[in-house]
């Protein structure tokens, strides 16, 4: 297992600190326990998974929602331009470091 972090700039005042680690899962690297945090309001989980859904990595949370006396299973898929910038530094990362578990 490796554990990687990267800062990335939304602007002079906004920053985001990305936490994950890189895990060989059958003959595969895989991406696990996704961080992020940020010195401003995200509108999206603080600790999503990685998924491929309809053609494009997203990032994918499982949430409980109470309706009544009952609480129901739910799932969502975020996807913004700035969650695609923030994939395409984990996807960098996850292809330059996978020769370490392969050699």
């Amino acid at each position: 297992m490796l554990h990687k972090q990267f800062w990335h700039t939304v602007d002079l005042n906004k920053a985001i600190d990305v936490q994950f680690n890189l895990e060989y899962d059958d003959a595969k690297v895989i991406v696990t326990t996704l961080q992020i945090n940020a010195n401003f309001d995200l509108n999206f989980p603080t600790s999503p998974e990685l998924k491929y859904h309809h053609n494009r990595w997203k990032f994918y949370d499982e949430y409980e929602e109470k309706i009544g006396d009952e609480y129901l299973q739910r799932f969502r898929y975020y996807d913004n331009e700035l969650i695609q910038s923030i994939i395409s530094q984990i996807l960098k990362i996850k292809e330059q470091e996978t020769s370490k578990f392969i050699n």
